[in-house]
């Protein structure tokens, strides 16, 4: 009978300590300055690259598993409630007592999520890093960089074969390592050291909820789905370990990944990368004014036209209802963490890349 009060009290206890940690957290992203100098450029590439030492050599991915265990347990639990509400047992003091444990462990992920990555998303940056600022662009600008995108997309299409686009989980990976190892020569603060990139274990499930990869923030690991296009996967997995890189919102990830691939030896991914930008500025444009849209596309490579199809074909294939489901709960997520684009933060990468043209000339 003693057990019941000692639980209630260490339980107490923990939420109190999250609760106080929760709060710290918050006075930490008001900080000015305060994330990016103590944690995306100072315990954050420690914690991360401990993570990826750890469960970095393992083939699979192991935060798969974690993800997979959590909702196993959260499904039977919630079986196991709904049980004992319905058939009656469920006291007013065993509920609150279960909504208690709930909190606490709510909290606990709370406090880890934040601890291990959740703080980069109040960092300065790619942009304060490249001391290049974000500003409103003109049409005039936004058309020009989609034609030089579109151009760099043709030329490096003409020197891909069909063959060359699948590449193996193991081949992707390395030269995304081998791309990441040539952009940090010109910008150090890019090194990646403990590769842990994985193939993810629900691909397939992935086409239909609308996602191409995903970091995990608990195990250090990048996950990708294999079962996407070909093409498409060089710039998702720099897109990945960009964020593995403490680049938390989705328009810097984009970015990172794009300073990584456009200093690849490899054409399938410097294609890759300038065909994922051309998209993002073109669909902009096509909003702005159609009529130069329309222009731009029509001076694209057939093939890479055809590639642009390709890709719809295949995602088209695959949109139900639950997708736009997780679209709108995956936007939330991001607006509730400094994103308040939402979704529509991944296209304000061209931002990015207009302020770093203008900044260093460089497309």
């Amino acid at each position: 009978m003693q057990q019941q009060p000692n639980n209630i009290k260490t339980k107490s206890v923990r939420l109190a300590i999250c609760v106080v940690l929760i709060v710290a957290i918050q006075c930490i992203v008001r900080l000015d300055g305060s994330v990016e100098h103590w944690f995306s450029s100072g315990l954050y590439p420690y914690v991360s690259g401990s993570l990826r030492v750890c469960f970095g050599w393992l083939p699979f991915s192991i935060g798969d598993l974690f993800y997979s265990c959590l909702i196993l347990f959260f499904i039977v639990k919630t079986m196991r409630f709904l049980k004992q509400l319905f058939s009656r047992k469920m006291t007013w003091k065993r509920f609150v007592g279960r909504l208690f444990r709930v909190v606490v462990i709510c909290c606990s992920l709370y406090v880890v999520f934040y601890s291990f990555w959740g703080l980069n998303y109040y960092r300065k940056g790619i942009a304060y890093q490249l001391k290049m600022e974000k500003q409103p662009y003109s049409t005039a600008e936004l058309s020009q960089l989609t034609k030089e995108l579109a151009l760099k997309a043709s030329d490096y299409r003409k020197k891909v074969s069909p063959n060359q686009y699948k590449l193996d989980k193991s081949e992707l990976f390395q030269k995304a390592k081998q791309a990441y190892d040539s952009v940090e020569k010109i910008y150090p603060f890019l090194q990646f050291k403990h590769k842990s990139t994985k193939a993810s274990l629900f691909g397939g499930v992935g086409n239909y909820l609308g996602y191409t990869g995903y970091y995990n923030p608990f195990s250090g690991e990048a996950q990708v789905n294999m079962q996407t296009p070909p093409i498409v996967l060089p710039s998702v997995v720099c897109h990945e370990m960009a964020h593995q890189l403490g680049y938390a919102t989705e328009d810097e990830a984009n970015f990172v990944g794009y300073l990584a691939a456009s200093h690849s030896q490899d054409n399938v991914f410097l294609y890759a990368i300038y065909l994922d930008l051309y998209e993002y500025a073109a669909s902009e444009l096509y909003v702005r004014d159609s009529v130069q849209y329309n222009a731009t596309r029509q001076s694209l490579d057939t093939l890479v036209r055809k590639d642009i199809r390709d890709i719809r074909l295949f995602y088209l294939t695959y949109r139900t209802k639950m997708r736009n489901v997780t679209n709108a709960i995956y936007g939330q997520y991001l607006k509730a963490n400094n994103q308040p684009q939402g979704i529509d933060t991944y296209s304000d990468v061209v931002s990015l890349l207009i302020a770093y043209r203008k900044k260093y000339g460089l497309i």
